[in-house]
């Protein structure tokens, strides 16, 4: 019986019964063991809320391993590269590298990553149709207990209207937006 003032309070629990038998074998009783789960429950609550979060996003994002395979893309950086999630996993993130981003624009992103530091700028990419478009990224490593990176997630955002990139356009403009100029979302 609770006391006054005391209500009764949910638990989630994991139970496990197994049945007692006397020396003949026959069933007796049931001895049970629960377990409250309650913080295992919440956590995958979360998880699950984060992981729609990330699919949901309009932001494309993208995941690779510490060798730059990517393991994980959202649906907007399919749709904005008619690259399925299946297509993309396994593979490099070089499969949008278009001509038109300079080599300091990579030589920049990789020289942050390298030092344990995050990247932002733009790049030119190329989707699966041939087509451009100027994608404003963020990028930065995940690290794990030892402070080495564990993966790298790319934030990006397709600015190619802000900058007047036609996305039918195969030419391309080499001249990218300086980051005061950029467009925040």
């Amino acid at each position: 019986k609770l006391a006054a003032g005391e209500d009764y309070k949910k638990v989630a629990l994991e139970t496990a019964k197994f049945p007692l038998t006397d020396a003949k074998g026959e069933i007796v009783g049931v001895l049970g063991v629960s377990t409250d789960v309650g913080q295992r429950v919440e956590t995958e609550r979360e998880l699950r809320l984060l992981t729609r979060a990330v699919e949901e996003s309009t932001v494309l994002i993208l995941i690779t391993d510490p060798m730059g395979i990517i393991r994980y893309a959202n649906r907007a950086w399919s749709e904005a590269t008619g690259y399925s999630r299946d297509e993309a996993v396994g593979t490099s993130p070089r499969l949008l590298k278009s001509r038109s981003t300079p080599p300091a624009t990579y030589a920049a992103l990789w020289g942050a990553l390298g030092a344990g530091k995050s990247w932002r700028g733009q790049m030119v990419n190329r989707r699966k149709d041939g087509s451009t478009y100027v994608e404003e990224k963020f990028v930065t490593p995940l690290l794990d207990e030892e402070g080495e990176p564990e993966a790298y997630i790319s934030f990006g955002t397709d600015i190619s209207a802000v900058v007047g990139l036609s996305c039918e356009s195969k030419t391309v403009p080499t001249i990218l937006l300086p980051p005061s100029k950029l467009v925040k979302a």
